[in-house]
């Protein structure tokens, strides 16, 4: 509600204007009620944002009211129906705006540019109510995948927008591995429109670019100079044990990690949660880095609608001023001005940034983050240059202190209020990189990082938490890593297999549960670098893998899914053994809250670990 509905009210005096031509008498009383609703519309937005929602509620009671008392005095003018049409979608009740605006086109007449132009909001309102239906079946994961799927199937047939084609990609990959191709085209086309979108957004704003780039590699890419190539391309592999039900399968897999390089951007910007780095020169580029399609540009940059608009390339957007651009809203009005940003950007002359896609999560910031924290540390010339590093949860503060990093060297980017928009702007920036790890010719690996870094984050961290060279004395260690109160992946029979667990290696392993609420990162670092086996379901706590000593023993409970391979490379980059053994759960997959394990998979567990602690 609130600033969804100031700003959409723009969209009512353009239908007005439209509706006022075509009618050939008004009356003053009805004019005024006309006007009362968008004056109670905007009451609305007011006291929502002043966080009033019995005022907000009594103000919305009074747009109704007007509206029912213009349309019984005339029942044929299509003004008020067209007020109330866009104020109802803007407070989305979307439901209803589709009706209201059904019973504008059953009195519009033969003006056919008029009947056009409602047809077109009846439709941005059956849009909006698919989507409330789909998330409805949704249910944050937690609901009918299936049925979502075909709400999101019937948005697509009314406008095939990218947010939706992501938001496709994004449900079609729970389905398995069969249906990827069909969500990296889905990705892929969302991405396209974006960048369209994005490439004439610039021009409006003066940028003089004649095309657009997305780069997974900034190789080569124009404001880039490589300063240096830390490793090389490489390939290597992995012996995956994967236990479905009674069988087990024992395959190589391999993987082809890219170069890892050193990269200088100059005018470069970082814009959006994700800080996407753009540079706009006579080409303008969006960085999608190791992400690839998997990245959701739409909420991290400002861009026209461009998709929506016949022979978008055409237009001279240059001669456009920004106030009349028809500007993209990834918030839907939730945001004022298309969710700009409202303050100037940040601008730092020189700076690195270690910033990515979901940098303030664990597994992302530890994989990708802290291992570029690690490279960069290997460059002596960048030792005084401020480091971008995401604002937010402990683990970070923790983590940096243990690599000795100077607070005051730190620059807080707030990637968890950041706008869809430039958010800092760098004179020089530099940032080590790598591309997408190929699955094949058309699809990519989600989120991996080549065992060059990865080794070197482990040898830093080691050396920092003070490791000791070998495992501690007395009996193995077993971790178990718990999702008890996760929101997702939980393991619904946790408790038989930690009671199995500890009857059948009562004299020969110490089971310890990990919970990372109680310990340091320090404390962290030396109990995975203790532990013999490591055992949890898919998830971020296995993230911590990565101070394992190789040779450890990494049992995940997981899925057979080309997007939860994190850990099967860890395993195969970090010389660990690695067993996977499948876990059962619903239709939704690694979305699904709860996951269970077959009584022979808890017997293949059981095995496994006794020879692992040996």
């Amino acid at each position: 509600l609130g600033t969804m509905m100031v700003a959409c009210l723009s969209r009512v005096v353009v239908v007005a204007g439209l509706i006022a031509t075509a009618v050939l008498a008004q009356h003053t009383t009805y004019d005024q009620l006309c006007d009362g609703i968008v004056d109670a519309a905007k009451q609305a937005a007011k006291y929502q944002n002043q966080k009033q929602p019995i005022l907000a509620q009594q103000a919305i009671k009074t747009a109704r009211q007007r509206y029912e008392r213009a349309i019984a005095l005339e029942p044929l003018e299509l003004q008020a129906y067209a007020n109330m049409g866009v104020f109802l979608s803007n407070i989305q009740q979307f439901e209803e705006s589709v009706s209201v605006w059904q019973l504008a086109l059953d009195r519009v007449g033969d003006d056919q540019r008029l009947k056009a132009t409602l047809v077109g909001k009846q439709q941005e309102a059956k849009y909006g109510h698919l989507g409330q239906l789909r998330d409805t079946a949704y249910n944050e994961g937690k609901g009918n995948l299936t049925q979502a799927l075909e709400y999101l199937e019937l948005q697509l047939e009314l406008k095939p927008s990218p947010d939706t084609l992501h938001q496709k990609g994004t449900l079609t990959l729970m389905l398995g591995n069969a249906h990827h191709g069909t969500a990296a085209t889905a990705f892929n086309a969302a991405q396209r429109q974006y960048l369209l979108g994005w490439f004439h957004g610039r021009q409006v704003m003066g940028k003089t670019c004649s095309r657009a780039e997305l780069r997974e590699d900034l190789d080569q890419a124009e404001g880039v100079a490589t300063v240096a190539t830390m490793h090389a391309a490489e390939q290597y592999a992995g012996e995956v044990a994967t236990v479905q039900e009674a069988e087990m399968v024992e395959v190589m897999v391999k993987y082809s990690a890219p170069a890892v390089r050193l990269f200088k951007v100059s005018d470069a910007q970082l814009s959006g949660p994700d800080a996407v780095v753009s540079h706009c020169g006579r080409v303008c580029w969006l960085r999608t880095a190791v992400q690839g399609y998997y990245l959701d540009l739409g909420r991290n940059v400002q861009m026209l609608r461009s998709w929506e608009i016949p022979n978008a390339n055409k237009i001279a957007w240059k001669q456009v001023g920004p106030p009349q651009a028809p500007w993209y809203d990834y918030h839907t009005g939730r945001l004022p001005q298309h969710g700009r940003n409202p303050n100037k950007p940040h601008h730092v002359p020189t700076a690195i940034t270690v910033l990515g896609m979901a940098s303030r999560s664990y597994y992302h910031f530890v994989t990708e983050s802290l291992v570029k924290l690690v490279l960069i540390q290997s460059q002596p010339e960048l030792k005084e240059v401020p480091v971008l590093v995401p604002s937010g949860p402990d683990f970070i503060r923790q983590y940096t202190e243990l690599l000795h990093l100077e607070q005051h060297q730190l620059v807080q980017y707030e990637q968890a209020t950041a706008a869809a928009d430039t958010m800092a702007t760098v004179d020089e920036l530099f940032l080590v990189d790598w591309a997408p790890f190929p699955l094949d010719a058309k699809r990519v690996h989600h989120s991996l990082t080549p065992r060059h870094g990865l080794k070197a984050a482990r040898a830093a961290l080691w050396s920092a938490a003070q490791v000791a060279a070998s495992h501690a004395s007395g009996l193995p260690l077993v971790l178990v890593a718990s999702r008890e109160t996760s929101r997702m992946r939980q393991l619904v029979n946790e408790s038989v297999l930690l009671d199995r667990l500890r009857e059948r290696l009562a004299s020969i392993a110490k089971i310890e549960i990990f919970e990372s609420s109680k310990l340091t990162i320090k404390q962290t670092i030396q109990r995975f670098s203790d532990a013999k086996v490591v055992l949890g379901v898919h998830g971020g706590a296995l993230t911590n893998t990565l101070f394992c000593r190789p040779g450890t023993l990494l049992l995940e409970l997981g899925f057979d899914l080309d997007i939860t391979r994190h850990y099967q490379h860890m395993a195969a980059a970090l010389d660990l053994q690695y067993t996977q053994v499948l876990v059962q759960p619903d239709q939704r997959g690694v979305g699904a809250p709860t996951v269970s394990l077959s009584e022979s998979a808890m017997n293949h567990i059981l095995e496994r670990v006794a020879t692992g602690v040996v």
